[in-house]
Formats: structure tokens, sequence, C-alpha cells
């Protein structure tokens, strides 16, 4: 499920040839995203696309965080925690993390 949950984060829309929807192009909150308005309908867009894309889980919410910076002021790193619940269990989160070119970490998602 964390899978899923991070291909769909990950993906831009318009990436994958068949399936032109698929994706919730978390990537543009480091570039494009800089009103509160903006990143609530990201966040509205980024869940329902979750709930569209992962089988086997409900998607309750997620959470975004792109509060890391470089010194010169850039966005360097996008944080998004998915919180859902497999068929019968507890809550669970899994961490999606975005990072601006250059700023790439052997633990980042290209």
């Amino acid at each position: 499920v964390v899978q899923k949950i991070a291909n769909v984060l990950v993906t831009s829309e318009g990436e994958r040839v068949m399936n032109p929807s698929y994706g919730a192009s978390t990537s543009r909150l480091l570039f494009d995203i800089t009103v509160p308005m903006e990143f609530a309908d990201y966040r509205v867009d980024a869940i329902q696309d979750l709930k569209r894309y992962v089988s086997g889980a409900v998607i309750l919410d997620i959470a975004v965080d792109n509060s890391f910076y470089s010194q010169t002021g850039e966005p360097t790193t996008a944080v998004v925690n998915a919180i859902y619940r497999l068929p019968l269990g507890s809550l669970q989160v899994a961490q999606v993390e975005i990072a601006a070119p250059g700023q790439l970490t052997e633990d980042s998602i290209i």
C-alpha cells in the first residue's frame, strides 16, 4: 500500500501515456505553489487521486510540509504524509519526500 501511495504522489499528471489523469503532481509543491489556497487545492486533489488509484486501503487525509528551504530561500523538499487505514486495521502513515533537483539525497524519490 505504501508503494501505491508513493507512486500516485510522485507521478505527475500526464506522465502516464495510457492514463494521463494518474498522479498527484507533488513536485509542483516545490515550484508553483506559493499561497495557502493552492496548498488546499493540492490537498483536495491529492486525496481524490489517492482514493481513486490506491486499492486495499481507506485514505483518510494527507498533511503537506514544504517548509524546507535552502539558504537562498528556494524550497528544497516537500514532505507528504498520507494517513490511511487498512481493512480491519489501525491508522497508518505513509511518508513521501520529494526533493528539488540539486537537493537529492539517497532517500529522495526521483
